[in-house]
């Protein structure tokens, strides 16, 4: 069924299909509402529920890519004000109406497009929910660490990260961290 709508031949899926078609559907289901549902999915044998289901994520991928769209134009547009005239070594970008569950993505495009670390920071009630992602040279979880009196939870690794802080805590983790 996820083959299906995915326009991919069953009998000849390859890395492609999986890493560009196939999955991105299943993880779109998590980001956007519950990645139980791309688990039930993929285990079920229910022709009609799988039908269904494969309907309903293939949807949800398509939102995610809009939702997707929208905030990288944003991060790129904040971006790109940060960087004009100026060399920050770190770029923390933010929107009160991202999605928490898009950021890491749009964090891995501005870092391919400005070749410098990069936070990505959504607005949950009062917590400001992120993603970094990171270039060679410059380790996210040891400048977390720097900055972890400005942080209710953190952690990651050399590459990647995920932040959480209060909302009035946003001035000070970009003063720490860049």
């Amino acid at each position: 069924a996820l083959c299906k709508v995915s326009g991919v031949d069953q009998d000849a899926i390859n890395e492609g299909d999986l890493g560009f078609k196939l999955g991105p559907r299943v993880n779109a289901a998590g980001r956007l509402e519950n990645a139980a549902d791309g688990f039930r999915l993929l285990i079920s044998d229910d022709r009609d529920f799988t039908s269904e289901m494969a309907r309903r994520i293939d949807q949800q991928n398509m939102e995610r890519r809009a939702i997707q769209s929208r905030i990288e134009n944003e991060a790129l547009a904040q971006a790109a004000a940060l960087v004009d005239g100026k060399q920050p070594e770190i770029l923390i970008l933010h929107g009160e109406d991202w999605h928490p569950g898009i950021v890491g993505i749009v964090a891995s495009r501005v870092v391919e497009t400005y070749q410098r670390p990069v936070f990505c920071l959504a607005l949950d009630g009062n917590i400001w929910k992120g993603s970094g992602r990171s270039t060679p040279g410059i380790h996210l979880k040891a400048l977390l660490d720097h900055c972890s009196a400005s942080l209710l939870r953190y952690g990651g690794h050399v590459a990647a990260a995920g932040v959480t802080l209060n909302r009035d805590e946003l001035d000070a983790f970009k003063r720490m961290a860049t």
